[in-house]
């Protein structure tokens, strides 16, 4: 995953959207709830403001709390092998 989080703009995530069951092999996964474990640990009730805020189309606290995930070692990790997973099962 790029450094700039723009998961509303980003065709895999359109696609992902679109695929009932690959969303929910992803939402069941490992790595997503380790994933969540991570952002609600270090956001709190933060991630549900910037949750609901992402819903009404504003990102910029969604964002900035992936962008400082992102910017963690373990976090860049799990982030990339989300992605990958994804990538391997649009194939």
């Amino acid at each position: 995953m790029s450094q700039n989080f723009d998961i509303m703009h980003a065709p895999e995530a359109a696609a992902l959207l679109g695929d009932k069951g690959a969303l929910k092999a992803l939402l069941q996964s490992p790595d997503t709830k380790q994933l969540m474990s991570m952002l609600t640990k270090q956001n709190g009730d933060g991630l549900k403001q910037a949750a609901q805020q992402a819903q009404k189309g504003d990102l910029t606290s969604i964002s900035a709390i992936m962008q400082n995930l992102m910017n963690t070692q373990e976090g860049a990790a799990l982030v990339n092998r989300i992605e990958n997973s994804c990538k391997g099962q649009k194939k």
